[in-house]
């Protein structure tokens, strides 16, 4: 009995999620569209609705709302500004390349368990008027390079996620349900991984050959299209734990057509690391299809490198407009999960699932993943860490390295051409 009325609730507090999201819808909308009214003809029922504190449902749609549309991306190749051209860095290559099959399922469970812990009704989140800030300095520039992909990353989502989770963490309930400390802190550039990491570069460079040492500390450089998430464990900065690595890849150079076509199930070593020659056929799915696996699996390959130096069991590859969720199951670490999101199309997709189907909503649910329950997050120690490394090979070849082996006229058509492959969008999934 006892089961099924809590069933019951659950049901009531997503069907409760449903209606918040659709009168945010509206609220939201009326006030994007009363913006292109002067202010003085406005009323003052819509300048209180841009100062009011919102509830979750509310600021999540907001920020897709409101955030969103200033995504554009410079298709003009003289505006692209180039990456740096460093040398080929040696990577641990995941063997094995898996959907990770209940990625879907693990969302909607950590939502449940977030609106069951915070009131729903609760409005303590950003109001209008500084989303609408954000929104003014995402509109500022296009995604040319690097730098400005990061600039919009950190105004459309690492901004409101971190606020997000600054009132969280002030609900008790919330406490209980994650493991959610003093919030989350991202950095950008850093030094190092974390200590840890270096403390198992440096145990293994003790007594290995200098060349030997000179490719283990190469390995532990940190990129400049790199984000760290930690979680704050207290006050001073030094007490924090990784949660999770974001890397970020141009969408020009890596499209959603690439990441629908070179995500796969695959050897990856076998399939893509040792296959030397480029295909002669002159059939552009071919061509499409070789470069495509060969862009996504050097990207997250990156990805998955960082994850094995620094013990994590989550990551992320993105673009500005989709993500790759990743995973290291670290009882069989040589292994590769990853899901891919497009958070635009699924919004068109699920139109009353915005709270989680958006980029803000699909950032926050991972990011509550990570954090786990308390008690429940597994720390890999350097044991497991140089255990998975001598099992692993790598790569010598990178990102930057391959896209400039492309030919010219065929990274347009990389640009332009799509081998068939619709926007990912789980249409078939129930969301709610």
């Amino acid at each position: 009995m006892g089961q099924v009325l809590q069933m019951h609730n659950l049901k009531e507090q997503q069907q409760g999620a449903r209606r918040d999201d659709e009168e945010a819808r509206k609220l939201v909308e009326s006030e994007r569209v009363s913006g292109n009214v002067p202010r003085e003809q406005q009323g003052p029922e819509a300048s209180e609705a841009r100062t009011r504190l919102m509830t979750l449902g509310e600021n999540i749609e907001a920020c897709h709302i409101v955030l969103s549309p200033g995504f554009t991306v410079e298709t003009d190749a003289k505006s692209t500004g180039r990456s740096a051209i460093t040398s080929p860095h040696t990577k641990w290559c995941p063997k094995n390349l898996k959907p990770w099959h209940d990625f879907l399922n693990q969302q909607k469970l950590t939502l449940s368990t977030l609106y069951e812990s915070f009131p729903t009704k609760k409005r303590v989140f950003e109001n209008q008027n500084l989303l609408a800030i954000l929104s003014n300095q995402i509109a500022q520039r296009a995604i040319a390079d690097e730098k400005s992909l990061e600039s919009y990353l950190h105004n459309s989502v690492w901004v409101p996620l971190r606020a997000i989770i600054e009132e969280l963490k002030q609900e008790e309930e919330v406490r209980r349900a994650f493991q959610i400390g003093d919030g989350v802190i991202v950095e950008n550039h850093p030094h190092d991984l974390s200590d840890a990491a270096y403390d198992v570069v440096e145990k293994e460079t003790r007594s290995a050959s200098p060349r030997t040492r000179h490719r283990r500390l190469y390995l532990n450089k940190m990129q400049p299209d790199q984000i760290c998430i930690y979680r704050s464990d207290g006050t001073l900065s030094s007490r924090r734990t990784m949660l999770y690595i974001s890397e970020y890849k141009l969408p020009q150079k890596l499209t959603a057509q690439h990441l629908r076509t070179g995500l796969r199930v695959m050897d990856v070593h076998k399939e893509v690391v040792n296959r030397r020659t480029i295909p002669i056929s002159v059939d552009p799915d071919v061509r499409f299809q070789h470069h495509a696996e060969k862009l996504t699996a050097s990207a997250i390959t990156q990805t998955y490198h960082y994850m094995i130096e620094s013990g994590l069991e989550h990551g992320l590859l993105t673009t500005g407009e989709a993500i790759v969720f990743l995973k290291v199951d670290w009882d069989e670490p040589e292994t590769l999960y990853y899901h891919l999101a497009e958070p635009g199309p699924e919004v068109l997709a699920h139109p009353n699932n915005l709270h989680i189907c958006s980029t803000v909503g699909q950032y926050l649910t991972f990011t509550l993943m990570t954090l786990g329950s308390p008690g429940r997050r597994r720390e890999i120690g350097q044991e497991e860490r140089l255990k998975a490394m001598k099992s692993l090979k790598t790569w010598a070849e990178d990102f930057e390295s391959i896209t400039r082996s492309i030919p010219e006229s065929e990274r347009s058509t990389s640009l332009d051409y799509s081998p068939g492959q619709e926007p990912t969008t789980h249409k078939d999934v129930d969301r709610s």
